[in-house]
């Protein structure tokens, strides 16, 4: 099956868009960042590798800040605390990892990734 980026899957959310790719092993989808723009400090139940496309990001990772440009990539592994900051160009990255995940931002209510579905 092939899918183009206008017909990717749309979640939008105050901090970035994601368009999600079908996949039912694996959950693959596109973010978009504007400049400047933060992700809350977050937990999820599943590892998830993120890498970066276009511009930067900040990610901090239980504690640990850490730049990444272009064609860098992480482990996000499952549980630990992580935020994701786009750098004064803004970010676009590729993200994967099992469907199902299960986020939660500080002590809030457990969320399923709607674009990691």
């Amino acid at each position: 099956m092939f899918t183009s980026l206008a017909e990717a899957e749309v979640h939008v959310t105050p901090n970035a868009t994601m368009r999600r790719y079908p996949g039912s092993e694996v959950a693959v989808w596109r973010t978009e960042m504007a400049p400047e723009a933060r992700g809350p400090l977050h937990r999820i139940d599943v590892d998830q590798v993120l890498v970066v496309v276009e511009g930067g990001l900040e990610v901090t990772l239980d504690g640990a800040v850490r730049p990444l440009g272009p064609g860098d990539g992480t482990l996000l592994p499952a549980g630990l605390e992580r935020q994701v900051v786009a750098g004064r160009e803004g970010a676009v990255t590729l993200s994967a990892a099992v469907p199902g995940g299960i986020a939660r931002v500080g002590e809030g209510e457990p969320v399923v990734v709607p674009w990691a579905g």
